[in-house]
């Protein structure tokens, strides 16, 4: 039906016109899902920008306090370690798979150097240097001459480095040492070895020296400084302080809490978060903690309780549901969220943890813990709701054309209107998540997955049970527009290398469920354009079938593999989804 797997999700770009003869698809918008983690974070000198990178290797900076993005940029494809502004502010170094520098003003990209990341970078005080680490090579480049003026080997590799105004630099490797590089020194001096009892696997997550004081951070134990020791809340992730070394944080990889440090470490509180922490940093007036999390959330903390929240990153996308008429898409990224296709902010779901498209309109089927909602995502209205058990509907829960819902774990056809349930026979197991569907005579189709042993089933409108199969896991299913026909996609992405005759589409006559025709191709998707025509993905590519000869008669080029897509019940808009963005296309059928 109308529920094949996706991904997905905000503002609209240029139109791209991707003309081909039969069926032609015009771009009308790209969508982004909010709720990207950010992993760095860095204010400039003079506080009044602040640069934040993502886990997909996407960088923009604000300006404060007004919040306006100045510019936006994607340096790496890897997530980033280390963002640093130069000491004058006029450059921004961001340390992905590589360290590349940028234009604090523009983000115009000036200097590149490949492998030097995700972490190890550090200025020097006066900006006439910097440190950067490929592996167990740790090198200092002369910023004036672009030239490397020294260069060093270390047993392990190193994570993190900070250099003094004196020019001595500290560096910490992925073991948990600490070493020290005098200025003209040709060799590492290791300052804090492996400690007794310690966990092998500990690595030193910072090293920051400031203030006359130095700061070390392990992945396993307190925060040192000095001679000092400090407790922290949980297993530490990332820390941050002031240049004067006067306030000083860390925040947690395991529970949703930063421990913050004043009067020189006299004094401290803990600010409550929404999830595990992943970026810190300081303004430089020390009266603001910016603070992001796994959640994607990221807002910056003031020293009088102020919370003020920032935009963040796209978030990675699990899966979507576009609605019958095209308008509303429900994105599951973290957490799910709903979006106006043409524009609009996206709509949080709280509570909810699986989304089905209706059969008209913008309605979509939502389940939560204790009931299922139908829930218009044009109005933001309930329309009708079904309480639950505990666990009931967690697999699925999908409404068909007569306005009856077919749902999960339950295994129930339910009227909505009279909360009356019709179970499926007895004896009959679903596992895994469904796909279902249903024809226009109240006929249901389910399709499970289960490790290549999925199992196909049709029941009428009443739960009787007329067709059985449990053979091949089913990727697609869907009746001909006529309800004469059953299409089935069998097997899966992960056995075709082994198994290649097991993938393949299958057709039914619903009349007494005889094979019309059965072709082996590697297929992901199937959905009817209308009685003659369909959408399928076969080997990557997006293609137009003939569904009187079961042959691809045209290849749509989407710049990128296409193995799932959405598909509006009136066969005008498609939402096609490559890593973190969707882009939604209109259908122009010649």
């Amino acid at each position: 039906m109308r529920h094949l797997l996706g991904f997905f999700c905000t503002p609209c770009l240029g139109v791209v016109l991707l003309a081909q003869a039969g069926v032609r698809l015009e771009r009308i918008a790209t969508l982004t899902a909010p709720g990207g983690a950010t992993t760095a974070a860095a204010f400039s000198p003079g506080g009044n920008a602040l640069a934040m990178a993502g886990e997909r290797g996407d960088l923009f900076v604000l300006e404060l306090p007004s919040r306006r993005q100045r510019w936006v940029a994607r340096p790496s494809d890897h997530w980033v370690g280390v963002l640093a502004f130069s000491p004058d502010g006029k450059r921004l170094v961001c340390c992905g798979r590589d360290l590349t520098c940028h234009d604090a003003a523009t983000g115009r990209e000036l200097d590149r150097i490949e492998g030097a990341g995700p972490h190890g970078f550090a200025w020097a005080p006066d900006g006439a240097r910097f440190v950067w680490c490929r592996g167990k090579r740790l090198c200092v480049q002369d910023v004036g001459t672009d030239t490397t003026v020294a260069e060093f080997a270390f047993e392990y590799p190193v994570r993190t480095t900070s250099i003094e105004a004196d020019g001595t630099i500290h560096a910490a490797d992925n073991v948990g040492r600490l070493w020290r590089i005098a200025p003209a020194a040709r060799e590492p001096v290791v300052v804090v070895g492996r400690r007794s009892g310690e966990n092998k696997l500990t690595t030193t997550i910072d090293v920051f020296v400031a203030g006359g004081e130095r700061f070390v951070l392990a992945s396993n134990g307190p925060l040192r400084r000095g001679d000092d020791v400090f407790a922290i809340p949980g297993r530490c992730h990332t820390f941050a302080a002031t240049a004067d070394a006067r306030m000083f944080a860390v925040g947690s990889g395991d529970s949703p809490r930063v421990r913050w440090w004043s009067a020189a470490g006299a004094e401290s509180r803990d600010l409550r978060v929404d999830g595990n922490v992943t970026a810190l940093a300081f303004h430089p007036t020390g009266q603001q903690l910016f603070v992001a999390t796994a959640e994607g959330t990221q807002a910056l903390h003031g020293a009088d309780g102020a919370i003020v929240e920032l935009p963040g990153h796209a978030a990675p996308m699990y899966d979507c549901e576009l609605s019958a008429d095209g308008s509303m898409l429900a994105m599951d990224s973290r957490r799910w969220t709903m979006q106006p296709v043409f524009g609009g902010a996206p709509r949080a779901l709280p509570g909810v943890f699986g989304v089905s498209a209706g059969w008209r309109g913008s309605e979509f089927l939502l389940r939560s813990e204790t009931r299922v909602t139908l829930f218009d995502g044009a109005t933001g209205r309930d329309l009708a709701a079904v309480d639950s058990q505990a666990g009931l509907f967690r697999s699925a829960a999908v409404m068909g054309p007569g306005g009856r819902w077919w749902c999960g774990d339950s295994d129930q056809v339910i009227d909505p209107a009279t909360k009356k349930a019709l179970a499926l026979p007895d004896g009959v197991i679903l596992l895994g998540e469904p796909l279902v569907d249903q024809a226009t005579d109240g006929t249901w189709v389910i399709g499970t997955q289960d490790n290549g042993c999925g199992t196909l089933l049709v029941t009428d409108a009443h739960g009787k049970l007329r067709f059985q199969e449990s053979s091949q896991d089913v990727d697609a299913v869907e009746f001909s527009p006529d309800g004469s026909r059953l299409y089935r996609v069998r097997g899966g992405r992960a056995f075709r290398p082994k198994w290649p005759g097991l993938v393949g589409l299958t057709v039914w006559d619903v009349r007494d469920f005889s094979v019309v025709r059965d072709v082996t191709v590697d297929m992901t998707c199937w959905r009817f354009l209308d009685g003659q025509r369909a959408l399928a993905c076969v080997g990557g590519a997006l293609q137009v079938w003939d569904v009187g000869t079961l042959t691809a008669v045209q290849t749509l080029d989407l710049g990128a593999p296409c193995y799932r897509f959405q598909l509006s019940a009136d066969g005008r808009t498609l939402v096609f989804v490559n890593g973190y963005e969707a882009a939604v296309y209109r259908l122009h059928r010649d």
